[in-house]
């Protein structure tokens, strides 16, 4: 599946680039912005967001570069061309995305038990 050979159309490949390098760039402004905001108002939680919307930066990275990759024309490696790249960069987005939701649950598991080093209980403060 590659631009070249139309298998994946013109106009889907030039939306999904559009789409990805808007959201790259929206991203990275709105992590500037809060990480700015967090800095010079002392807030930790506008200061994480920060952190989260540099992980989207991250995957919009991700599936630009899956973009990139599965619009080369089929070459003698691969003959088929390199559009199984799109759907391997979605599952790696997803993989970071459930990674990320999973450390975050064992983050918060820790602080209700009181088992996190240098965390405050709720119940406790």
């Amino acid at each position: 599946m590659n631009v070249q050979n139309l298998d994946l159309p013109l106009e889907r490949y030039d939306r999904g680039m559009r789409a990805s390098v808007l959201g790259l760039v929206t991203n990275l402004f709105l992590a500037l912005g809060k990480l700015a905001a967090g800095i010079l108002g002392h807030s930790a939680a506008l200061t994480a967001d920060a952190i989260e919307s540099l992980g989207d930066v991250f995957g919009s990275l991700i599936v630009w570069r899956g973009l990139k990759i599965a619009s080369r024309p089929p070459d003698p490696e691969h003959p088929y061309g390199h559009g199984k790249a799109e759907p391997i960069a979605a599952g790696l987005v997803a993989v970071i995305l459930l990674m990320a939701g999973l450390g975050i649950a064992i983050q918060s598991i820790h602080v209700m038990c009181g088992t996190s080093r240098g965390a405050v209980s709720p119940t406790k403060a």
